[in-house]
């Protein structure tokens, strides 16, 4: 468990590497070299990101980017490379930096896709080759009339004229389903006039680029819609839940689900459906040793984890497997363990909203972690208000599935509920009208080459909270650590003398809370670069 003063160390510790960096950029940044201009803002973005520099956006670096976009703008011819097909209908544009097989952020653009079957809909990838993209998500695009385009090819120069292009002489609806680090569309901003984007907020606990100059914040919590504006600097937010949506099937009752999987019927199966680096124990919260108090009063409950294998090794965190724990690793299709479960647990410390999203689909009973810090808080959401709560304390989420354990009745009379405020508000047309209102507010062009006021108060209000889900987001490797790891990525940005100033500069500020740069990491910087330079 992290104490107060660590904490305050490592948030400390965090800033101070930060901005030290920002002041070595910010003395060499030029709109004249607009190649390692965008990438210093990304090197930058990429450090904040993982570092968490205690604030969630830097409005410097957004008027960088815009200054380098505006000057893309003026000087560049227009790229006929990237001229989008010829289609009838709406074209809806998807910025990507990178799409996956596995993660809720690229199933939220293919949901969108899915859902609006008015459209054409066309994706734009930043650093990704079209041959590594997943192919249902290509064949989703191909089936709506459109198409997908790679700049992964390009120049980063190169890269915002052609995303400028496609934005003015193409596109009628943009959506940002960007990494946090991505410079290229947020100088892309600068060209005018273009529709209004709306980027997709995906990942609320960290950094990112680009909350500023968004026309629209798409949200997926209610929790969002207020702290993107007030520790974003965001220009309007707006409610887009994550979609939920599934390939045709059959229902399965729960009798022949629980039957197919071996369970007998006075069995009860309680169910988790998570990455394994969401139930790392930190402080109050160990979902190990939360699941055994359960276990040891119920003889006839079940537990089954999607997302632990077992080649986790449970001990350390004080919890030994046994023959009513069952770690099924992953799984692509866990539908005949939603369709048999009775409970859904959801994972801690870190939720995992949209298994338990598809869980409440499927009819179970769900149960929330227990004082979330007010970051992870999910019980005002369309999904769950007025349905359950997070409890105050780990025995009364024990006391709660007790309840649901014990009463039939009970847990059946949540699960229809909640299956309802699923059907109404994340599948089909109950989520089309978040989605509708978005389009109908997004009407209009922008015609100006935007404004960017910098305030020098702070980019962020922080918050106790915030602090609290930063240390539980991100719990591998020190700031140091992750420095020179993206030094090393990042070695054209910097010249010798930049980096011998800056390792001058972060050994004086870190020194003032008592920590130094380790010699190794140093000596081998350095000679990478001045290799990189022969």
């Amino acid at each position: 468990m992290i104490n107060l003063k660590d904490k305050t160390i490592l948030l400390e510790q965090s800033k101070i590497i930060y901005e030290t960096c920002i002041d070595i950029m910010a003395n060499n940044f030029s709109v004249k070299d607009a190649e390692k201009a965008l990438a210093r803002i990304s090197f930058l973005g990429t450090l904040a990101w993982s570092i968490h520099p205690g604030k969630f956006y830097d409005p410097r670096l957004e008027r960088w980017a815009l200054n380098i976009g505006k000057s893309i703008w003026e000087t560049a011819s227009k790229d006929e490379s990237t001229e989008l097909r010829k289609v009838s209908s709406r074209k809806v544009v998807h910025v990507a930096t990178e799409t996956y097989e596995v993660g809720g952020h690229t199933r939220f653009l293919l949901n969108i896709i899915k859902e609006d079957i008015n459209s054409a809909h066309f994706i734009i990838l930043t650093s990704q080759y079209e041959k590594d993209m997943p192919n249902w998500l290509r064949t989703e695009v191909s089936k709506s009339g459109g198409e997908v385009i790679s700049l992964a090819n390009k120049t980063r120069v190169e890269k915002v004229a052609s995303l400028q292009s496609i934005l003015t002489s193409y596109a009628d609806k943009v959506f940002y389903h960007i990494h946090p680090n991505d410079s290229i569309p947020i100088a892309a901003l600068a060209a005018t006039p273009r529709p209004q984007v709306i980027t997709i907020n995906h990942a609320d606990h960290v950094f990112w680029l680009g909350s500023v100059l968004s026309d629209i914040v798409a949200c997926y919590r209610v929790l969002s819609l207020d702290s993107v504006m007030v520790k974003r600097g965001a220009q309007r937010a707006m409610l887009l839940p994550i979609p939920l949506s599934f390939p045709p099937f059959e229902w399965k009752s729960k009798n022949i689900a629980r039957k197919e999987l071996g369970i007998k019927d006075d069995d009860l199966l309680i169910l988790t459906v998570a990455s394994s680096n969401k139930f790392i124990p930190s402080g109050q919260y160990n979902y190990y040793l939360t699941i055994k108090q359960v276990l040891d009063k119920n003889p006839n409950v079940f537990v089954k984890v999607i997302g632990l294998s077992v080649n986790d090794d449970l001990r350390k965190h004080g919890f030994e497997i046994n023959d009513r724990v069952e770690l099924l690793g992953h799984i692509t299709n866990p539908k005949l363990y939603y369709e048999a479960a009775d409970i859904y647990l959801d994972s801690m410390p870190l939720s995992s909203y949209t298994s338990l999203l598809e869980a409440m689909y499927f009819g179970c009973f769900p149960v929330l972690p227990f004082s979330p810090v007010g970051a992870l808080n999910v019980e005002n959401e369309p999904s769950l208000k007025g349905l359950v709560k997070h409890p105050a304390t780990e025995a009364q989420q024990i006391q709660f599935m007790q309840e649901a354990i014990d009463d039939l009745n009970f847990r059946k009379e949540i699960a229809t509920k909640g299956n309802a405020l699923i059907q109404d508000n994340y599948i089909g047309e109950g989520w089309k009208k978040y989605l509708l209102e978005i389009y109908k507010e997004s009407f209009a062009k922008i015609d100006l080459f935007p404004k960017l006021e910098i305030t020098t108060g702070e980019s962020a209000i922080f918050t106790q909270d915030d602090e609290d889900a930063i240390l539980l987001a991100n719990s591998s490797g020190s700031s140091i650590d992750k420095l020179f790891t993206w030094l090393n990525v990042y070695l054209e940005i910097y010249t010798i003398f930049d980096l011998f100033k800056l390792l001058y500069l972060l050994r004086r500020n870190l020194n003032v809370i008592s920590l130094t740069l380790p010699l190794s990491q140093v000596m081998r910087l350095v000679k990478t670069k001045l290799l990189s330079i022969r």
